[in-house]
């Protein structure tokens, strides 16, 4: 890195300050500037502790004011009573449309189409060991029944119909 690079960077990251004066560009950096941004930094965090604290303090004490003006009554029960039915029935009829996926058409025709690329892929293979085969008998004069023990194929290796 040339002494340029080195001073871009640091003018990027704030560390030094640049100014042009006429044709010259000057660089300079004040080493209290350093801690005067982090004091700044401190400061600003600080406050937005102290603003945060106090909004959580707001949310507890409606939280509290909620619960305590809440009272047990017959028709809070009754809707309570209610909403754990209705849970229920949710899960059973999520567990009751995870069956039906198993049958869903679309689902079936994406396992049809897996299913012949993996096919597909599989006859490919297999055509790449009978390419490789031939170019070995071709070339070294080597056997199939040899190929075959040589390589650990088995002798009803063939194409997938």
């Amino acid at each position: 890195m040339s002494v340029k690079d080195v001073l871009m960077s640091l003018v990027h990251d704030g560390m030094v300050d640049t100014d042009k004066i006429g044709t010259c560009v000057y660089f300079w950096a004040f080493p209290n500037k350093a801690t005067q941004k982090h004091k700044n930094t401190i400061e600003r965090l600080k406050v937005s502790i102290d603003s945060t604290k106090q909004q959580a303090d707001k949310v507890q004490n409606a939280l509290q004011q909620a619960g305590a003006s809440r009272e047990d009554t017959s028709e809070r029960r009754q809707v309570l009573d209610k909403l754990s039915i209705q849970r229920a029935r949710l899960e059973e009829l999520t567990s009751e449309l995870a069956q039906l996926r198993k049958c869903d058409p679309e689902r079936l025709e994406e396992l049809k189409s897996e299913r012949q690329c993996a096919f597909d892929a599989a006859n490919r293979w297999t055509d790449n060991v009978f390419v490789i085969q031939s170019w070995l008998r071709n070339k070294f004069s080597l056997e199939e029944a040899q190929f075959r023990r040589q390589f650990n194929i088995p002798e009803n290796f063939d194409y997938i119909e």
